[in-house]
């Protein structure tokens, strides 16, 4: 761990200097410009650094190389577009996890510099929410999140073919960006926090009851296809349920429903509040649904990447502001840690493309 913890530590601090250094009295008007976005850039180098250079680290990192050497099918447009391209150049296939590296934690970046209060805050949630860890292994779909959030300033100026434009490049990369279509129209129908929740607990039941009975039949005549057939069964689903999360987002769901008020007046905590119901839905599907489609709960990360800041400093009463602001980091490092440690995504231990 000491590898991921000394370049977040790196990237925490060079984003700390980014949003403060305008602030000296002792700077030039030009520097006061330059500067931020100087240690801006810096701050990206440290985890993308360690995301590009690695081997054999995350639980997909042959089947990603093989499908660099061997130009296989089956791939998004997009992702396939990326190796076609770079097989141009070179034939070592690390070339694919520099190039993804960059996409991810350069446009994670430019949209935390752009929409969060707080970016040194923001960084260590990106690292500390699993985000970045499972970046190493779910490439495409973390390229398509990555892509798919830049079109948030368009979503919220209304701007939609700019908004589409994006949607339809990140949906080249991993299907399973659709979800943030689910997003969006949660996000402009203004769902209240009562009838959101009576939407969790409604798809729950009928999750463990009417169509639980229902998927059953729908894979017999062939309707879980392509992905999800040959990496799911309905009947396990639940085994990959992770309740210590859910809570999390259910914390997060109550939290924004409490500062409902506030969470009108404003874009940024709606699509967070958004993000935090879709995930609640997706997961109240878990008992039926196939074992892969938590996935879909972890493109809705980077919205708490994003707007946590702002929803923390937003509650009236400050002394719960200020706990809830030390409550989140350290309740998803008290999930995320054991589990890496214990091998999820495999990412440990760490080895960079010199130490083949």
């Amino acid at each position: 761990m000491a590898v991921y913890i000394t370049a977040t530590a790196i990237s925490a601090l060079l984003a700390y200097i980014s949003s403060n250094i305008n602030k000296s009295r002792q700077l030039k008007d030009s520097a006061k410009k330059l500067l931020p976005a100087f240690f801006a850039i810096l701050s990206v180098l440290p985890l993308m650094f360690v995301m590009a250079f690695r081997h054999n680290v995350g639980t997909d990192f042959l089947s990603y190389a093989l499908i660099f050497r061997y130009n296989s099918t089956g791939v998004e447009v997009g992702y396939s577009f990326i190796n076609n391209t770079l097989r141009q150049f070179t034939d070592d296939y690390h070339a694919v996890f520099i190039v993804s590296a960059i996409i991810i934690c350069g446009c994670y970046f430019y949209v935390i510099y752009k929409e969060s209060i707080n970016p040194t805050y923001s960084v260590l949630l990106f690292v500390l929410c699993k985000d970045y860890f499972i970046a190493m292994n779910g490439m495409r779909q973390y390229i398509s999140t990555a892509i798919v959030i830049l079109a948030i300033p368009f979503v919220k100026r209304k701007e939609w073919i700019k908004a589409a434009i994006i949607f339809i490049i990140a949906f080249l990369f991993h299907r399973s960006v659709i979800i943030f279509l689910l997003m969006f129209v949660l996000y402009l129908i203004n769902i209240k926090p009562a009838i959101g929740a009576a939407i969790v607990v409604g798809t729950y039941v009928l999750s463990t009851t009417v169509l639980r009975f229902i998927f059953p039949i729908m894979q017999r005549f062939g309707f879980y296809t392509g992905y999800f057939s040959t990496h799911s069964d309905y009947r396990n689903a639940s085994g990959d349920f992770n309740w210590m999360y859910t809570l999390i987002f259910i914390c997060f769901f109550i939290m924004l429903a409490y500062e409902y008020n506030n969470v009108k007046q404003s874009k940024e905590l709606k699509l967070m509040y958004s993000a935090v119901l879709t995930s609640l839905i997706v997961m109240s599907l878990s008992s039926v649904m196939p074992i892969n489609v938590h996935r879909l709960t972890w493109h809705m990360n980077s919205l708490l990447v994003l707007y946590s800041p702002l929803a923390t400093k937003s509650i009236h009463d400050k002394r719960i502001g200020k706990a809830l602001e030390v409550a989140i980091p350290v309740a998803f490092a008290l999930v995320t840690i054991p589990q890496i440690l214990n091998g999820n995504q495999d990412v440990l231990p760490y080895r960079s493309i010199w130490s083949q």
